[in-house]
């Protein structure tokens, strides 16, 4: 997390609690990231900093609502915590927590075992050890590699399939923008196609049948349209692509709400953008942004 970002939560009056920190190891993936976990009512919370971040996720802040936002771009997955509330929401969605998050000492802490388990992480604490072990699973939201593979006349290599035929037979040559099914390693493309390669307007599907993308596909690369939640099915972004993350200008929505409308590069804000207060649809922040860190507001 950025430390104008950081600073800005921390600054937050510290709530009473008889929360206890220990020396405890937090290790992601192998490597050891902090030594503080706290132990709150038989729940184990991690430092928001150098944990989260760790996993993924963009982090945000509201200081208007004491709201800590998580996203992660690559899972379509939004997750907010209000400090010392125990409802929380998943794309926009209550869901109830055991503990709340909290400033201790300074520092936010936030639930690990519901942040890692909605990033597709697992948990595990040694209690010999008293270590606490993440392990993150590599998930691709179904996004399919960055190109199309373009078959050979052999139909033994990647398998193309009329959508119109019914029978699912292979066919050896392709119009100008027929509709075809293209089947990839994890999902398969619905859509327009030039030349063996998705083209013109489309649909890419994870492989257990749910809507990822879909919009304006250019010679095998998705460059305009919108990108869905795996799990819920809600829209999280629309706008401008490049390698398969929001590149250009788009809008991120979280629940069905608008929450920023701007720039966008390689995932991250980037440039000019506005971001929005969820709950109320104000305006929380606007002006320029700079690897995902706002630089000024007016």
């Amino acid at each position: 997390m950025n430390k104008t970002l950081y600073c800005a939560i921390t600054s937050v009056a510290l709530l009473s609690t008889t929360a206890k920190v220990f020396a405890t190891p937090i290790v992601i993936d192998g490597k050891t990231v902090s030594n503080e976990a706290i132990q709150k009512d038989n729940r184990t919370l991690v430092p928001l900093r150098g944990v989260v971040d760790k996993l993924g996720a963009k982090i945000f802040w509201e200081s208007s609502t004491q709201t800590v936002t998580a996203i992660n771009y690559s899972e379509g997955k939004s997750l907010q915590l209000v400090i010392g509330n125990v409802q929380a929401k998943i794309n926009g969605k209550p869901f109830l927590l055991d503990v709340p998050a909290q400033i201790i000492k300074g520092k936010t802490y936030v639930p690990i075992r519901f942040i890692s388990e909605q990033y597709n992480a697992q948990v595990n604490y040694d209690n010999a050890n008293r270590t606490v072990t993440i392990t993150t699973v590599k998930n691709n939201n179904g996004m399919p590699d960055n190109t199309f593979t373009r078959p050979a006349n052999s139909s033994t290599n990647n398998v193309i399939t009329s959508t119109n035929t019914g029978n699912g037979t292979v066919i050896n040559f392709n119009p100008p923008k027929e509709i075809i099914t293209i089947n990839f390693h994890n999902g398969k493309y619905v859509g327009e196609s030039l030349n063996y390669l998705p083209d013109g307007q489309g649909k890419v599907y994870d492989n257990q049948g749910r809507l990822m993308f879909e919009g304006t596909f250019n010679a095998g690369t998705f460059t305009y349209g919108k990108l869905y939640n795996e799990q819920t099915g809600d829209l999280f972004y629309e706008g401008q692509f490049a390698n398969w993350l929001p590149n250009g200008t788009g809008k991120i929505y979280l629940g069905g709400k608008l929450f920023y409308e701007g720039g966008m590069k390689d995932g991250k804000r980037s440039g000019y953008g506005v971001q929005y207060i969820t709950s109320t649809g104000q305006i929380g922040f606007s002006g320029q942004y700079i690897n995902d860190v706002p630089q000024s507001s007016h």
